[in-house]
C-alpha cells in the first residue's frame, strides 16, 4: 500500500530527491539520467508558437461530482489530490495527443517562496505564483500509470497557471481548508464539494502544447504537455496555506517546489489560439 501511494501521488522513481542539498536539483541529473536528457519540462512558452487551431482537447466527466471521490495527500514535496472515479468516468479525450483516452488520476501544485515566482511554466518569459498540474494516463495502452510513465505516449498533463487576486477564489475553498489537515509529510484527508470543472478556467480552447518530461525525478520524457492560456485566481490568504505544508521532516516549510525552467532543443511549441485572443483571455 505504501509503495502503490507512492507511485501514483508522487510520479517518481525514489524519494531520495529534494528541491535543496545534497540531493537537490543540481544533483538530479547524477542520480536520475533521465534529468539530463533535451526534451525536459518544465520551459518557458516562447513569443512564436506554431499556430493550430485544429488541435482541440475535451474534458470528460469533470462535472460529475457524485461519480468520484478526493483524497489530500501531502507527500513532502506537493499538496496532491488523488482522484477515484468509478468506472473510470473522468478523463480526458482530443486530437494531437498519443492516445484515445487518458484516464485521470491526480492533480497537484508547484508554489514558490514569495508570488513573484512559483510557476514552473513561464509564458514568454512571465512567471505566476501556482502551478496546478492534472495528470492522466493513456489508459487503453497501458495498465497503470507506473507502466505509462516510463512510454513516450503515456502521459497527458494538463497546466493550470494562477494569479493573486485580494478576494479568495472560493471553488477552491474546500482544497483550501483541506490543506490545514494535512501540514505534516503524509497526512491525508477526504476533501468534499469540490468541483473539478471549476478548478478549470472559463476558457480551456486556448492552450499551448509540447512533449516533455515529468517535472520531478525520474524526469521520464513521457508527457504531453498542455499549457492552458486562461488562469485562474488565488488570493494571497489561500497561497500561504501551500507555503505552510511541511516537507520531508515534517517541520521545514515546502519554500518552493518548482523545477526550473529547461531547455528547448528544437521542440515544436503549439498555440490554438492567436496572439490576440490569449491577451483577451490574460496573456
Amino acid at each position: 500500500m505504501i509503495v502503490y501511494f507512492f507511485l501514483v501521488f508522487q510520479l517518481s522513481a525514489a524519494s531520495d530527491w529534494s528541491y535543496e542539498g545534497l540531493h537537490g536539483l543540481g544533483h538530479w541529473d547524477k542520480e536520475y539520467p533521465d534529468c539530463g536528457r533535451h526534451h525536459q519540462s518544465p520551459i518557458d512558452i516562447p513569443n512564436n508558437p506554431t499556430l493550430d487551431q485544429s488541435i482541440f482537447m475535451n474534458f470528460n466527466g469533470f462535472e460529475n461530482t457524485n461519480e468520484f471521490s478526493l483524497t489530500l495527500r501531502n507527500n513532502g514535496h506537493t499538496a496532491v489530490v488523488k482522484v477515484d472515479s468509478a468506472n473510470h468516468s473522468v478523463f480526458l479525450t482530443g486530437n494531437h495527443l498519443p492516445g484515445i483516452i487518458f484516464k485521470t488520476m491526480q492533480f497537484h501544485f508547484h508554489w514558490g517562496k514569495d508570488s513573484t515566482s512559483g510557476s514552473e511554466h513561464l509564458v514568454k518569459g512571465q512567471s505566476f505564483p501556482l502551478e496546478m498540474h492534472i495528470v492522466n494516463y493513456n489508459y487503453l495502452a497501458y495498465k497503470s500509470i507506473q507502466e505509462a510513465m516510463k512510454h513516450s505516449d503515456g502521459l497527458a498533463v494538463i497546466a493550470i497557471l494562477f494569479e493573486t487576486t485580494e478576494e479568495d477564489n472560493e471553488d477552491l475553498r474546500p482544497l483550501i481548508e483541506g490543506l490545514e489537515k494535512v501540514k505534516s509529510k503524509d497526512s491525508e484527508c477526504s476533501i468534499d464539494s469540490l468541483s473539478l470543472s471549476k478548478l478549470l478556467p472559463k476558457n480551456t480552447r486556448c492552450f499551448y502544447r509540447y512533449d516533455g518530461s515529468l517535472t520531478t525525478p525520474g524526469c521520464f520524457e513521457s508527457v504531453t504537455w498542455t499549457i492552458l492560456s486562461q488562469t485562474q485566481t488565488i488570493s494571497e490568504r489561500q497561497l500561504d496555506k501551500f507555503r505552510a505544508l511541511c516537507d520531508d521532516n515534517g517541520h521545514h516549510l515546502i519554500k518552493f517546489n518548482n523545477r526550473p525552467i529547461q531547455g528547448i532543443h528544437g521542440r515544436k511549441i503549439y498555440t490554438t489560439c492567436k496572439d490576440q485572443e490569449l491577451w483577451n483571455n490574460n496573456f
